[in-house]
């Protein structure tokens, strides 16, 4: 399938055979899953869906309105951690668009709603500099406290 819209997570839940069910397999993730993601989740019955970091813009926990079948064969949603570890991942998603669209939606979402995120995410290098995972989380460690 190659189509802008499909994250990878929905692509690869969705290329799993059908012949079968996915209720004991663990889904990880650094971010809250999308809607896409959990849909493809819960069709490719999934048993469990783990995640890092909330994503307050583009995440789909408790957002999708069940239908009888997810009720049948629940799918349980595990995250975010309370941790550094829980917030790095959504201040890299938030650092990689001040440096790809700053005036998008996706910032002023986050300005918006939170700033001090924000904030956290310009102390980051920009993806193309010479940042390093010690340093990001150490940015993070910093934010949690």
């Amino acid at each position: 399938m190659r189509t802008k819209w499909a994250a990878r997570g929905s692509r690869t839940l969705l290329a799993l055979p059908s012949e079968r069910t996915y209720e004991g397999w663990k889904l990880y993730s650094s971010l809250e899953p999308c809607h896409m993601c959990l849909a493809a989740a819960f069709q490719a019955r999934v048993g469990t869906a783990s995640f890092a970091s909330r994503n307050a813009y583009g995440g789909a926990v408790g957002k999708l309105v069940p239908s009888r079948d997810h009720v049948a064969r629940p799918l349980r949603v595990e995250g975010p951690l309370d941790c550094a570890a829980g917030l790095l991942p959504e201040l890299l998603l938030i650092r990689h668009f001040l440096w790809r669209s700053p005036d998008g939606d996706v910032v002023r979402f986050y300005r918006e709603e939170q700033p001090g995120l924000v904030a956290a995410a310009e102390e980051l290098p920009p993806p193309d500099g010479n940042g390093t995972l010690p340093g990001a989380y150490a940015t993070a460690a910093a934010a949690v406290r």
